[in-house]
């Protein structure tokens, strides 16, 4: 985890790290 760009609009802190 962590090389979602896409991750970061949805998660809680928008680090896109979850």
């Amino acid at each position: 985890m962590g090389n979602s760009d896409y991750f970061s609009d949805w998660t809680v802190g928008g680090n896109g790290r979850v």
